[in-house]
């Protein structure tokens, strides 16, 4: 591996343990800091969408703002995971299929946490922080699809052209 590739992957492996120390620590927060960081989201996201749209016109609600919230921080970890095995060159079906446990383990693991600040754990979350994990993962896989699918119709093509 080369000097650009190791500090890449080196880089991408930082990015990934601040992320999952920042889903995590979240989980850890008692129910009222954990209310009172999600409200402190909420009032940005609905201030934004009212001077965006128009007062009200968009519904944002505290819950949604939190669900979302989930799913993006998940989202981050997928496109995290996949720029990871990329740059570790593992981009392949296979890979794919590998990274899948990461986020579910994540996603689990962050559940559990809320239990141990009094706060219960919802398999509905863990299903929400999954499919932001899987959606990353999908558009990942499907550019690689499109990707390989272009290459072999360029080696096909400059096949029977040299023919």
């Amino acid at each position: 591996m080369n000097v650009k590739r190791k500090i890449a992957v080196g880089i991408i492996a930082a990015c990934i343990v601040l992320t999952v120390a920042f889903i995590w620590s979240n989980s850890l927060k008692s129910q009222v800091q954990s209310s009172e960081s999600s409200g402190k989201v909420y009032e940005t996201v609905k201030e934004v969408t009212d001077t965006v749209f128009g007062k009200d016109v968009v519904p944002v609600t505290h819950h949604g703002v939190r669900k979302w919230a989930h799913f993006s921080e998940f989202l981050l970890l997928g496109v995290e995971f996949c720029l990871l095995f990329i740059a570790l060159k593992i981009e392949n079906f296979k890979g794919y299929l590998h990274i899948l446990p990461y986020g579910l383990f994540v996603a689990a693991v962050d559940e559990g946490l809320q239990c141990l600040s009094d706060r219960g754990a919802a398999f509905t979350d863990v299903l929400i922080d999954f499919s932001g994990y899987l959606t990353a993962v999908a558009v990942f896989f499907i550019i690689f699809l499109i990707r390989r699918k272009t290459k072999t119709a360029k080696l096909k093509k400059s096949e029977s052209d040299g023919v």
